[in-house]
């Protein structure tokens, strides 16, 4: 069966109109627009992050009573070198001046590849648009060729989205499950920290890091569920056309886009469960569970 499509339809070329196009320019546009928001919004919590450690380390340095020892807090706990970040004022904003441009470039790498995972998942996400479009267009032609010419490259660029989704899952399955592992521990020992230290300059930093973090995580369920929405509606549009009135070399042709459509198109953490709207929920939901274990335990 695989040969036989292989042999039939690869070879042959997916019309693009004007419409088709114009969708693409308009996707292009759309990520390029949310890159750049996003990393704006990045921008906004790396200055948060920043604002609260300096506000915070100058406030201990100018109240604090002689001979006190004092702790400035850090948006990165990390050693450099000789530097007592912690206790010296003048080795904290030494400290400061060195890993802010390295938080700097991992900015740029963080908004980049979000960028790119986004981008791709919304771009499979259209190329699903696409095809439900040429879809509900197959009763407006005319003439059994035109049909038949139309329903060979829907089912090329469905075997071609099949796969880009698929490719998409090998690439971002460890990528997410680490994604939401890490989306549970910091949102439970941020709640920890907050119960046992309440809010203060560090406890500020960790939240600007946890909005980040989950705002991407959020994005990921968000464009996932968008996916799997797409990928179900390929069956809902060859339903509604008059397939099953068509000759029966052309209902052969169709019946293995309506079997391949009932198989769920989505993204999944390493297989274990697929990325939508609920799985987001259920994350906050083990997050909140493992800090009332904690709470109780300590």
């Amino acid at each position: 069966m695989a040969h036989h499509y292989s042999t039939l339809f690869f070879p042959i070329s997916v019309s693009v109109t004007e419409e088709y196009k114009q969708i693409l320019i308009t996707l292009n546009t759309a990520i390029h627009k949310f890159t750049k928001h996003y990393f704006f919004l990045t921008v906004f919590v790396i200055l948060a992050m920043l604002g609260s450690t300096s506000v915070g380390a100058l406030y201990i340095y100018f109240c604090h009573t002689p001979g006190e020892t004092v702790t400035f807090p850090q948006m990165i706990e990390h050693r450099l070198y000789a530097l007592d970040a912690h206790h010296n004022l003048l080795h904290w904003f030494l400290h400061q001046f060195f890993t802010v441009p390295a938080i700097g470039i991992m900015l740029v790498i963080y908004t980049g590849k979000a960028g790119i995972f986004f981008g791709s998942i919304r771009f499979c996400s259209t190329i699903f648009s696409i095809l439900v479009l040429k879809i509900n267009r197959l009763d407006a032609l005319n003439t059994s060729e035109q049909y038949t010419t139309e329903l060979k490259e829907i089912i090329m660029l469905h075997q071609l989205a099949i796969r880009c989704s698929k490719l998409l899952q090998k690439i971002l399955m460890d990528i997410l499950l680490a994604q939401f592992t890490g989306c549970v521990l910091i949102w439970c020992f941020f709640l920890y920290s907050v119960m046992i230290s309440g809010i203060n300059a560090e406890g500020v930093t960790v939240g600007a890091m946890l909005f980040s973090f989950s705002t991407e995580t959020f994005i990921f369920c968000l464009l996932g569920n968008e996916l799997t929405r797409q990928g179900e509606q390929i069956s809902t549009a060859i339903y509604e056309t008059d397939w099953y009135e068509q000759p029966v070399e052309i209902q052969k042709l169709i019946i293995p886009i309506i079997q391949q459509s009932q198989q769920r198109i989505g993204i999944t953490a390493a297989k274990f469960y697929y990325i939508d709207f609920n799985r987001y929920g259920k994350t906050m939901k083990t997050a909140y569970s493992f800090y009332l274990l904690l709470k109780d335990i300590f």
